[in-house]
């Protein structure tokens, strides 16, 4: 075909028609109107499942924050106002874009030129700057720091100090994704099990914190730091520990099973390898990573924000008070009758826009990759090679993957009480463990039935949309809003709204419909990057069947629906936060059971150990069962392609 793409058009009677470059396949459809209306349905109750128990709650969190702290608000709103800013001047000033981009692609660009050219003529290139941006980009720094330091001002000693160490937290968040990353890179050419290094993203941080206190601080031995700031570094350690270990695993399969597609395509691998110096390399490669790295980022930073489990079963009570995070601070505000819910809701706030601000940094320029299931036969595979210091390597990382499990095994057996397998204190006879697993399975099922079955639909419609369209890039910004929502914006309210809506808190089918609205946003986000059509498909698809056009495109992303499936029962299952929150101590989730029996940690270590391993084995199974086939094409797959 020729380069411009006119002359491949034929024009008659008002019809553009362009010659086709392939043969056509695939069976004839029917050229009738298409029942737009047979799908609405489906978005009217995902609108209403998400506006009802997400939406609805948030607003009112937000209305108590208002009535009750109103100066917080307003130095969280300026903090949102300035981010707001950032972007709108982001878009509209082409030398800061040209700038940042040559930073990315690892070029070296002068920077007293630059900095004059910016400020004085514009940048050059032909770009001329109005004389109020630069002077747009000093208030948005200056709204930005202020509204940081009044937030902090206003926090009183004891509500800032849980905030400092949730920075932290993100923080160790984004350092383990660039570790992942590099590790991915430099051992791309190396032999690696991956059924070892994923087995930790199965288990509960429940678990995980339980096996790093009984490996940190078994009952009967001292600690390895005297004193009580000893103490407390150490407990500080374990719990980076535990969720550097639950995470930097499975990100590093996927970011090298992302390598992998790289490497596969001539083009993209030339790009990156031909920068030069190792820098440039990384920098080169993050460009193309970008995609995965916003999803995986944006459920990293989640879970490092929203740490909870870890730190009630990893710290003693006693010292829970100097390190805790700002979700534990949130929930000792809400369990206190006394306490003012207005004060508990803009305690929130400032998690809000902290998380907001780690997923815009996130999404930067994402939009501009264009992603699709397009089978493409990848090139030759690179051999795996086996060297001496690499094998060495690769079996350190498998035993420190399964050495928490082994533990749990281990003191299931020599606890202070005896074996916890046998005798009549068995755990294989605790029957309230049992029932509640047989309750969280049902509710992690039904769950996902409903988010895959409302998500994908949905996900399909925004994808045939063109990505120019405001309201596309709207959707698009709303659903990532609602990914990184803080629970504590929605959980506070969520129990009244389920009470007048006629349905009891504490059961099934709560929790189900609750789970499934929070699932909702970031399953819809990932069958899009999916479903996603190419720049020029246009309106492609239009004349086609709605429930046609969505069975045909399950055919093509089913490994992302599977993806969604499994992420959504993992999730759910090894839920603690949300459980406790909504249906308190009545529904009994297995998480929930455990806890109350660890406060008494010295007595029933073997009991904790053996019962947390039996509620790790069906995720662990999941996982084994789903990585290769599901879950590393699903959310790889359609982001870097």
């Amino acid at each position: 075909m020729s380069g411009d793409r006119t002359s491949d058009l034929i024009r008659a009677h008002g019809l553009d028609l362009e010659v086709a470059a392939v043969r056509p396949a695939g069976p004839l459809i029917a050229g009738r109107r298409p029942r737009r209306w047979a799908v609405w349905p489906v978005y009217a109750v995902a609108a209403a499942l998400i506006g009802l128990l997400l939406l609805g709650p948030a607003a009112t969190t937000l209305w108590l924050a208002v009535c009750s702290r109103p100066l917080l608000v307003t130095w969280c709103g300026l903090a949102v106002v300035a981010v707001a800013l950032w972007s709108q001047l982001w878009k509209h000033d082409p030398p800061i874009r040209t700038f940042s981009a040559a930073i990315w692609r690892g070029r070296s660009p002068r920077w007293r030129s630059v900095l004059s050219s910016w400020i004085v003529r514009g940048g050059g290139g032909g770009h001329r700057r109005p004389r109020w941006q630069p002077a747009a980009w000093t208030v948005a720094v200056a709204l930005f720091f202020a509204g940081i330091a009044g937030a902090a001002m206003d926090l009183n000693e004891n509500w800032l100090g849980p905030y400092v160490r949730t920075v932290i937290w993100v923080l160790c968040a984004l350092v383990i994704l660039v570790v992942a990353l590099e590790l991915a890179w430099w051992s791309r050419a190396h032999w690696c099990p991956w059924q070892p290094l994923v087995l930790p993203f199965a288990v509960s941080p429940f678990v995980a914190g339980l096996a790093f206190r009984l490996l940190g601080e078994y009952p009967g031995a001292r600690a390895p730091l005297p004193g009580i700031s000893g103490e407390r570094l150490w407990l500080m350690v374990l719990l980076i520990a535990a969720f550097a270990w639950s995470w930097l695993g499975a990100l590093f399969a996927l970011f090298r099973a992302a390598v992998a597609v790289i490497e596969s395509d001539p083009v993209r691998l030339g790009y990156v390898l031909d920068a030069g110096s190792a820098r440039r390399v990384r920098m080169r490669l993050f460009e193309l990573m970008r995609p995965v790295f916003l999803i995986l980022g944006l459920v990293v930073a989640v879970a490092a924000a929203r740490i909870f489990d870890i730190i009630l079963v990893v710290v003693p009570g006693s010292l829970q008070y100097t390190l805790d995070s700002a979700t534990v601070q949130w929930w000792r505000l809400v369990s206190d009758p006394a306490a003012d819910p207005g004060v508990a809701a803009a305690y929130s706030l400032p998690l809000v826009v902290l998380v907001g601000i780690a997923a815009w940094l996130l999404q930067t320029d994402v939009r501009r990759h264009r992603v699709g299931w397009l089978h493409r036969v990848p090139a030759a595979p690179v051999r795996p090679r086996r060297s001496v210091r690499g094998t060495a390597a690769v079996t350190v990382a498998a035993l420190l993957s399964v050495g928490p499990l082994l533990a749990l095994a281990a003191f299931s057996w020599v606890g202070t009480g005896g074996p916890a397998f046998t005798g009549r204190e068995s755990v294989l006879r605790h029957h309230e463990l049992w029932q509640a697993m047989l309750a969280t399975g049902a509710v992690a099922v039904g769950a996902t039935i409903v988010v895959v079955g409302l998500a994908f639909p949905v996900a399909h419609r925004l994808a045939a949309v063109s990505t120019e369209r405001w309201w596309s890039r709207a959707s698009v910004v709303g659903l990532v809003v609602l990914t990184v929502l803080p629970a504590q914006m929605y959980v506070g309210p969520i129990r009244r709204e389920l009470e007048s809506l006629g349905m009891p808190a504490s059961s099934v089918s709560a929790l189900i419909l609750v789970h499934a609205a929070i699932g909702l946003p970031i399953a819809i986000l990932i069958l899009r990057g999916a479903l996603l059509a190419p720049r020029d498909a246009g309106g492609a698809g239009v004349l086609v069947q709605p429930w046609t056009m969505v069975g045909r495109a399950a055919v093509a992303a089913w490994p992302a629906i599977g993806a969604v499936a499994v992420l959504e029962l993992v999730q759910v299952w090894n839920d603690f936060f949300v459980g406790l929150m909504v249906s308190g101590a009545d529904m009994s989730p297995w998480s929930l059971l455990l806890w109350g029996e660890a406060r008494q940690f010295q007595e029933n270590a073997a009991q904790l150990a053996a019962a947390g391993l039996i509620c790790a084995v069906p995720p662990l199974l999941l996982l084994i069962v789903s990585w290769r086939r599901l879950l590393v094409p699903g959310l790889t797959g359609g982001f870097v392609r």
